[in-house]
């Protein structure tokens, strides 16, 4: 990794369900950035569930995946949309047998009562690294959106391996299919703002880059990032 390159990943984390007593995994697309003395930058969102996970257990793995179609369903997974519920397919985690004790102290898993044998990650994923936290600073972004107070974490990898090599770089398509997936991701803040303009403006950003996409031909994996993106798009068109 390159110092201060942003990175696109998709990030999985814990946490304990009280209810069922089992650990629920998280995927979410992310945003990394590489800073000095092999530390890493995040800055979630306060409302989503990795922000959560990460608060309260201070553990995460990020997954560097070259497949377009799960950056989609991280993304955008437990939504309703008019042809059926988003979700993020549990048969794609796999997990590595080792002990988190080796690399993850205990009080970073401070709110799951019982340990942990097994690393959760992607079974598509060509390379990982398990992150604690380091320490965490509050951080004031200005955006579209107004100004938003994030928690930036500061991660110390604490593991990391290789299952392949991957020489895969996105091409135009696919660049583009992610630049709509994160777009997508904004649109119900839009909406909780009340900025109808805003929400417009990012509905036809995506809708330019489909009519991009559909010129550059085909690529079955874009074409189901299409779709998926569309779905979660025809909530917000009539708002």
């Amino acid at each position: 990794m390159k110092k201060d390159y942003l990175y696109e990943i998709l990030a999985t984390t814990i946490n304990w369900d009280c209810v069922s007593r089992k650990v629920i995994y998280n995927t979410s697309c992310m945003g990394v950035r590489y800073l000095k003395k092999e530390l890493i930058s995040i800055k979630p969102y306060p409302e989503t569930q990795t922000y959560i996970n990460l608060k309260e257990n201070e553990f995460i793995v990020l997954n560097f995946v070259d497949n377009i179609y799960l950056y989609a369903l991280a993304a955008l997974k437990n939504t309703k949309t008019p042809s059926g519920s988003i979700e993020f397919p549990i048969e794609e985690y796999s997990f590595l047998e080792r002990k988190f004790q080796q690399e993850i102290k205990p009080q970073n898993l401070g709110h799951i009562p019982q340990p942990i044998s097994k690393i959760p990650h992607l079974k598509q994923a060509w390379g990982i690294i398990v992150c604690k936290v380091n320490k965490k600073r509050y951080i004031l972004k200005k955006d579209g959106l107004g100004d938003v107070e994030l928690t930036e974490f500061i991660l110390e990898p604490a593991y990391s391996k290789t299952f392949r090599s991957s020489y895969h770089l996105f091409n135009r398509s696919e660049n583009l299919a992610l630049e709509m997936i994160i777009i997508s991701t904004r649109l119900r803040l839009a909406v909780e703002s009340g900025n109808k303009k805003l929400l417009n403006s990012f509905l036809n950003r995506i809708d330019d880059y489909r009519m991009m996409i559909h010129r550059f031909g085909k690529n079955e994996e874009v074409e189901k990032v299409l779709k998926i993106v569309e779905n979660y798009c025809n909530k917000f068109r009539n708002l």
